[in-house]
């Protein structure tokens, strides 16, 4: 494990070193052969592999339901702590019927500063007073 770890650290400071020369250019004309040889390799050292090929179904098998629980578990992560975090447009989400209940409040304020703009007034009609629409 010392190995690759130390790869990835040296690859590092060489391209933060190199950064200024026409190496980064070669690198990057170089980088999608040597992933795709080291794929070719993968599966030929997997297909070669008897005792991993008659236990595929069961591997495949366990590799999917791993995934799909780390999906749903970094989804059900982001919506939680998602509720706590500041919405770029200022505030906390809450959810969409906390939104739907500050809307309905800004709605029902009277024309001027902290009213959408595309609120409906009480005849069903957007209020066509304001210069562009901006109230």
């Amino acid at each position: 494990m010392f190995l690759p770890i130390s790869c990835i650290f040296i690859g590092i400071a060489l391209g933060l070193l190199l950064k200024r020369t026409a190496l980064p250019k070669l690198a990057d004309r170089l980088f999608m052969p040597i992933v795709c040889a080291l794929l070719f390799a993968m599966g030929y050292v997997t297909g070669g592999n008897a005792e991993l090929m008659a236990n595929l179904p069961t591997l495949g098998l366990q590799a999917l339901l791993l995934a799909g629980a780390t999906i749903v578990g970094s989804v059900l992560c982001v919506c939680l702590i998602g509720r706590f975090l500041p919405s770029p447009e200022g505030g906390f989400k809450g959810g969409a019927k906390a939104c739907a209940e500050a809307r309905s409040k800004a709605c029902a304020a009277p024309s001027g500063k902290g009213r959408p703009a595309d609120c409906d007034d009480a005849s069903g009609r957007k209020d066509e007073s304001a210069p562009g629409g901006i109230r």
